[in-house]
Order: structure tokens, then C-alpha cells, then sequence
């Protein structure tokens, strides 16, 4: 559903970002979801917004802090997931 609402985003072609929007509850998902094993989607859709239609969905620097954020959470996820002995496959459902 997220996805899919910020592909109806134009394409932004000129130089400077602009914003997106998205469905509402996905703003809400992307700040203020703790649901372990989904921040990869969240990733997922801050980049898709950045380098797939060349816009923000909070702010420039919000963006940016939520990014480097997740990726530090993703990242102790996977670790997680790695020490705990759960397959290879556990990891990728978890992460997509």
C-alpha cells in the first residue's frame, strides 16, 4: 500500500528535491512504527522516494535522520537475527 501510493508521485526531474506524499498512515508507519523486522521497508521507502521520484517525504533533513536511523536499527536486526542461528531465509522475510 505504501509502495504503491508513492509511485503515483511524478517523477521529479529538476535539480532540487521536492515532496512527496504518500497515503497517511504511512507517514506513520515510516516515524513511528516499532514493529522489529520492517526496517528494511522503511529504507526501502525513503530511498525509493529520494532516488526513484527525487523527493522527500518529511523534510530534507528529517528524511536524512530517519535514513541513517534505520539503517543502524536494520542493521543491528540482521546481527541480531545472524547471532541468533535463524537461516538465511528467515533473514530475507523478515527484511522484505
Amino acid at each position: 500500500m505504501c509502495l504503491a501510493s508513492l509511485s503515483e508521485n511524478p517523477v521529479n526531474s529538476r535539480r532540487y528535491m521536492s515532496k512527496c506524499y504518500m497515503n497517511q498512515g504511512c507517514y506513520k508507519i515510516l516515524s513511528n512504527g516499532t514493529q522489529y523486522g520492517l526496517r528494511l521497508h522503511r529504507l526501502q521507502m525513503l530511498l525509493m522516494a529520494r532516488l526513484g521520484r527525487g523527493c522527500y517525504l518529511f523534510s530534507r533533513s528529517r528524511d536524512e535522520f530517519v535514513l541513517h536511523k534505520m539503517c543502524a536499527l536494520a542493521f543491528k536486526e540482521a546481527d541480531y537475527i545472524a547471532e541468533n542461528d535463524y537461516k538465511l531465509p528467515d533473514l530475507m522475510m523478515e527484511q522484505s
